[in-house]
């Protein structure tokens, strides 16, 4: 249902239903699953040339399905922003802004890996300039920097740790021809815990990733790579990962 629209934004309410199920422990044995709810979203895009802005309101009400678990407690309010503005500063150098904005209980947003099954409060801000180069039907260049900051919002969990990360991010591209392409991403970041139950570390990655844009409005890819993580405390070894990635967006 649409409120208003004109020629550079649109508002948008809607209403959606989503059902989560997940267990916790309670005590030592018993456990219980809860449904979520969001029930009010509220949207705001402005669709101006260069500086997309999606800025999401919502309200979590949560229930139990067993009486004797109180899910209210786990109710909030969130928030989710997404903003990219990009400009040309010559012919063939590009620059711009990234910024984005998460207030949620959801553990996994901040790390898909996550197996925390807590429900703490938290937010999460992550800004990042770049600079891109275009090497004309050859291919592009992209030279990214992002920082994030994640913070819990009064957790009393020992697990939880506010944590600062600072990434730097070099893609090459390379244009088979005008639908397919070809980009090798390699990053660097170093993730920094306020508190002493994680350790600190750094974490090296390189991926090839094939794209194909099947049309103006859809765009497919998959990639594979290799990720080493260095920990700086001495007791624990590196950890070495394969890294993949398939999807499509529209």
């Amino acid at each position: 249902m649409k409120l208003w629209k004109g020629s550079s934004r649109h508002y948008t309410i809607f209403v959606s239903f989503l059902a989560v199920f997940f267990m916790g422990l309670v005590c030592s044995s018993v456990a219980h699953a809860a449904t979520q709810s969001e029930i009010i979203a509220l949207a705001r895009e402005n669709l101006k040339a260069g500086q997309p802005l999606n800025n999401i309101l919502n309200y979590f009400w949560h229930r139990s399905t067993d009486d004797k678990v109180d899910a209210s407690r786990n109710d909030y309010a969130g928030h989710n922003l997404n903003l990219s503005a990009s400009t040309l500063l010559f012919t063939r150098l590009g620059a711009g802004l990234e910024e984005s904005f998460l207030l949620t209980r959801e553990p996994a947003s901040s790390d898909v890996l996550s197996q925390l099954v807590t429900r703490d409060k938290y937010w999460m801000n992550r800004l990042g300039p770049f600079l891109t180069y275009d090497i004309g039907e050859k291919g592009a260049v992209k030279l990214a920097y992002r920082n994030e900051a994640l913070n819990y919002m009064g957790s009393a969990s020992t697990v939880a740790e506010d944590s600062q990360e600072n990434r730097s991010v070099l893609t090459l591209t390379y244009h088979l021809n005008t639908t397919n392409h070809l980009d090798l991403e390699s990053q660097y970041w170093h993730r920094n815990f306020d508190g002493n139950v994680s350790s600190d570390y750094n974490s090296y990655q390189a991926m090839l990733i094939f794209r194909r844009e099947f049309n103006r409005y859809l765009q497919g890819q998959i990639g594979a790579g290799y990720q080493r993580r260095d920990f700086t405390q001495k007791d624990l070894d590196p950890a070495n990962a394969f890294t993949f990635n398939l999807g499509v967006t529209g």
